[in-house]
């Protein structure tokens, strides 16, 4: 499923999504016709693959300010790929699934089509957007809680639930210290996983974003408090130390080892 991959992430042109939409269709459907071999690896990997070029293209067309009937129903396509993705992980039960890493991961990934839908303003027919994303991410983090010592990918994945926990406590005006343990979460989980995963610069990229609308007085408390989760989670913190002291010292004056000091000024 390489190429799937690679279209999907490729997707910025309507011609790439539509490329990238037949070539998934194309292989769901030669995997599913009657007389197929294929592995159900590879069967939840196209429909987890083809819900995520639905749900991430919302991302585009809202970013364009497109009619929010288009992203509703992408929305509704990416839920029914996702949901087929959890179904065949799952398997007998979810967990004793050989396909375990799959099956937490696409309901991460079926989270973040609720997110969506909160964010585009579209309409989701299980309730509110917002608590169904978070029934979705509390059923993945019990499984990630019971297996992450057998799947070594389980603890990527945990990051990237974190991840949409401080974006749900920032959106949902949580108290700072709320957001600020999700960001460090999700930064060291990933971090934690590999130095190189790209998740572990996005994450501690956005905790950055959300740090640089603080005075520097608040930042270089929210760092001391990402700080300490981070050394009671012993949780490697690099990632974020970097994003800290090239970004937010140079904005607010207060880096990472100079946090617990009081703030220069800009």
């Amino acid at each position: 499923m390489a190429a799937p991959i690679a279209t999907r992430h490729a997707a910025r042109k309507d011609e790439d999504f539509e490329t990238g939409k037949d070539h998934l269709e194309d292989c769901i459907r030669r995997q599913e016709k009657p007389g197929a071999s294929a592995e159900l690896f590879y069967r939840i990997e196209a429909h987890n693959e083809l819900g995520c070029l639905y749900r991430d293209w919302v991302a585009v067309l809202h970013s364009r300010k497109s009619d929010s009937s288009r992203s509703s129903l992408y929305l509704d396509e990416a839920e029914k790929h996702l949901s087929q993705a959890v179904e065949l992980a799952r398997g007998e039960g979810s967990e004793q699934s050989p396909h375990l890493v799959q099956y937490v991961d696409s309901l991460e990934d079926l989270a973040r089509v609720h997110y969506w839908r909160a964010r585009a303003d579209c309409p989701c027919p299980e309730g509110k957007a917002l608590d169904v994303m978070r029934r979705r991410l509390e059923e993945a983090e019990v499984l990630i809680e019971q297996r992450q010592s057998i799947h070594k990918e389980l603890r990527l994945i945990r990051g990237k639930i974190h991840f949409q926990y401080a974006r749900l406590a920032k959106d949902g005006d949580a108290e700072p210290h709320e957001v600020a343990r999700q960001y460090a979460l999700a930064s060291g989980h990933a971090t934690t996983y590999s130095l190189d995963a790209p998740e572990s610069h996005k994450f501690a990229s956005e905790a950055c974003e959300w740090l640089s609308e603080l005075t520097p007085e608040d930042a270089r408390i929210w760092i001391d408090h990402m700080k300490d989760i981070l050394s009671k989670n012993k949780l490697q913190g690099i990632r974020l130390r970097e994003q800290v002291d090239s970004v937010i010292k140079n904005l607010l004056g207060v880096g990472w080892s100079e946090s617990d000091q009081e703030a220069t000024d800009g």
